[in-house]
């Protein structure tokens, strides 16, 4: 939820911990969506904001990652109780590694293809929610948010990655 806070617009999170977030976040399946069903998610799950998010992501992915100049990208959903509440992508192509500029730690991150996806999915999902924001887009914004959230609860919960992908994720983005 976004709350405006002396002209700042803040995001309020409550975060369940313990047993709680760990069913809820077991409950969330992926799976990688295919055919007709690609260009369907994203508007599904962001809205209006959708045109934007894939614009978001390529021109993040140009600037922060080795070698990339267009191509590919898988998607995956994120489903609970057969509804989907968020998604990421997934660079093809690279093989085995993906080197990754971290802003906050000045840094290469060599990580995964679907680690590096997931950190530039939620980089564009900040990025796109603070900008919408700032336009006075607050529904938009916030699908925005809450997209990234459920994908963060996701990765740092759930039982689909890695220590190390979650590691270096939070080194991308942090």
């Amino acid at each position: 939820m976004l709350l405006l806070v002396n002209g700042y617009y803040i995001y309020v999170i409550t975060i369940l911990k313990g047993l709680f977030m760990t069913d809820l976040v077991e409950s969330i399946k992926t799976a990688k969506v295919e055919g007709g069903s690609r260009v369907v998610l994203v508007p599904l799950v962001l809205g209006g904001a959708a045109p934007f998010f894939e614009n978001t992501l390529y021109a993040l992915s140009e600037k922060l990652v080795d070698g990339y100049s267009g191509g590919y990208w898988d998607i995956h959903d994120l489903t609970q109780s057969g509804r989907a509440v968020g998604f990421f992508f997934v660079p093809t192509g690279f093989g085995e590694s993906v080197v990754v500029r971290s802003l906050g730690f000045q840094q290469d991150v060599v990580t995964t293809a679907r680690a590096a996806g997931v950190a530039l999915t939620l980089m564009a999902l900040s990025n796109l929610s603070l900008f919408l924001a700032s336009k006075g887009q607050m529904g938009l914004a916030q699908k925005c948010g809450d997209a990234f959230h459920e994908l963060r609860d996701f990765i740092s919960f759930g039982l689909e990655f890695t220590d190390a992908e979650r590691s270096e994720i939070n080194l991308i983005i942090d």
